[in-house]
């Protein structure tokens, strides 16, 4: 019986495993993005069922991941006089451990640019810590909708975009919508941004202003 040529099987199945990527050409890299789209696809499967019969994704009450899992609190403002919006939220592991901390100055724009902006940040923070998922709470129910619905999207493409090729990104992110409750952390340390830069401020450790929840 003659033996396979392996370089035409490589060729032929080259779209398959994208193996003009270096992570790609391996089978734990194949192995871990097929495991993040099986969880990103499960996930919305099962948001969107939920919507279709009335019922939202609702968190009532702040509670750790999974384990090996990391959950990012986001959250924005924005002052009605001018205008001007921020950011920011915190990252904590499965044990309910502070991670990192961030806020960011964004400039005019509306509460909803502001929380995509919150959510920008708090995945590329995350991505730092090589994490295989993640999961992203909002207090926004407008956030959340227009995450999971198509047709909105087109409304913040850009911004979007971004935030879809980080999810993207060999690992799975999982939205959901929380109660302000929850999110106390996150909505306190959207308004310790730096004035004078657009540069995100990241808190390797809790501060003063949000040591009163973890005691």
């Amino acid at each position: 019986m003659p033996i396979p040529d392996w370089n035409l099987w490589l060729f032929r199945n080259r779209k398959i495993f994208d193996l003009d990527n270096v992570e790609s050409d391996t089978i734990i890299g194949c192995s871990r993005r097929l495991q993040a789209a099986t969880c990103r696809a499960l996930d919305i499967r099962n948001q969107q069922q939920l919507i279709v019969r009335g019922v939202r994704p609702y968190v009532t009450a702040w509670s750790t991941p999974s384990v090996g899992c990391l959950k990012i609190d986001v959250d924005g403002a924005r002052r009605v006089v001018d205008g001007v919006a921020s950011c920011g939220g915190v990252i904590r592991d499965s044990n309910g451990t502070w991670i990192a901390g961030f806020s960011k100055f964004i400039g005019r724009c509306s509460i909803l640019e502001a929380e995509f902006w919150a959510i920008f940040e708090g995945l590329r923070c995350a991505k730092r810590f090589n994490v295989s998922e993640v999961v992203v709470e909002s207090d926004n129910r407008d956030v959340i909708d227009v995450l999971f619905d198509i047709r909105q999207r087109s409304l913040y493409s850009s911004l979007l975009g971004t935030i879809k090729a980080i999810a993207d990104d060999n690992w799975c992110v999982v939205y959901r919508h929380a109660c302000r409750e929850s999110n106390r952390v996150a909505d306190v340390i959207t308004r310790l941004f730096p004035l004078n830069s657009f540069e995100p401020h990241i808190f390797l450790y809790p501060p003063d202003e949000v040591l009163v929840f973890f005691t």
